[in-house]
């Protein structure tokens, strides 16, 4: 089992840079004075890797990565980075039992780790492309680690082809997994919707939602007092306006508490901090941060990527 890391919050600054793997790098210290780069990729993603994406969520000390291979195929990986321990999970493995006769392709919004079973576990979401059709099939499935199996799950709440991949970031409050999907009527219009997950009882809650329909806006959502809360902004903004979900599970609940700005040479938002700060990409290409608990901005002297930057908050 991988192992559990008890060190100081810190945070993951993933650079994805026009040609060749991403950067990664562990940032820590009051005014973020530690930057390490980590020695990347780990081995097991060293031969024929051609992409690399990174899972939104760090728990115990554990990330989760998807790397494709240049003959195609994939693979999900549980690396710690700072043990150096990780679990390689073939995605063939995951796709067994699924049937023959379609294109399989595979979605993760997030893993978690069960503390009753000591065990970590993925949520999955399978499309299958039948060749001979138009036809799309799909199913939510648990995987489990430890005992390597999957539990395919009954979807009462929703319809698995109504949510589509996470838009933003993905967060665990609770034992419960939250991300913003998007649900697709009968005429083709697309409502953005908070899609929830039970972790515990391994069950979608009804999707919440979204407060207001605009198009041309971010969505980043984070945890702040106990709560689920969002920041969003329209693309021609450098202000940040901070809502927060008051009863789960009830659109209306959705409360703007403040809004954050101007922020000088704002570009683009790329995260939260597990104290709260928010990070963003300055227009001379900087990382910027805005305390949430000071209301004020500081330098980070952090050098950022404008085309892919992204923060993930690392315990």
């Amino acid at each position: 089992m991988l192992s559990k890391d008890d060190d100081d919050s810190s945070i993951l600054l993933w650079q994805q840079v026009p040609e060749g793997l991403p950067n990664l790098s562990l940032i820590s210290g009051e005014r973020f004075e530690k930057n390490v780069k980590l020695d990347w990729p780990p081995p097991c993603l060293q031969e024929d890797v051609k992409f690399i994406k990174i899972l939104d969520q760090c728990v115990n000390g554990t990330i989760g990565l998807v790397s494709k291979h240049r003959y195609g195929d994939e693979n999900v990986v549980l690396w710690n980075p700072t043990t150096k321990q990780f679990k390689v999970i073939p995605t063939a493995r995951l796709s067994q039992g699924l049937g023959t006769g379609f294109s399989f392709s595979l979605n993760i919004p997030g893993f978690w780790y069960d503390h009753v079973n000591d065990d970590y576990k993925l949520l999955q979401k399978a499309s299958r492309f039948k060749h001979d059709t138009r036809d799309i099939e799909y199913s939510w499935q648990v995987y489990s680690l430890k005992g390597n199996s999957r539990a395919k799950l009954d979807l009462d709440t929703i319809s698995a082809s109504q949510i589509c991949k996470p838009m933003t970031s993905v967060v665990n409050l609770k034992g419960s997994l939250y991300w913003w999907g998007t649900k697709r009527s009968n005429i083709g219009r697309e409502d953005d919707q908070l899609i929830s997950f039970d972790t515990n009882n391994e069950m979608f809650r009804t999707p919440i939602g979204c407060p207001a329909k605009f198009d041309f806006m971010n969505r980043y959502l984070m945890v702040l007092n106990g709560s689920i809360a969002m920041i969003s902004n329209h693309l021609w903004s450098n202000c940040l306006d901070i809502s927060i979900l008051g009863e789960d599970g009830v659109k209306e609940s959705w409360t703007k508490l403040f809004t954050i700005g101007p922020l000088p040479s704002f570009a683009l938002p790329i995260g939260v901090g597990s104290k709260g700060d928010i990070f963003f990409i300055k227009e001379d290409g900087e990382v910027g941060c805005f305390g949430l608990k000071t209301q004020m901005s500081k330098e980070t002297g952090i050098k950022g990527v404008y085309s892919y930057s992204k923060i993930i908050a690392y315990k």
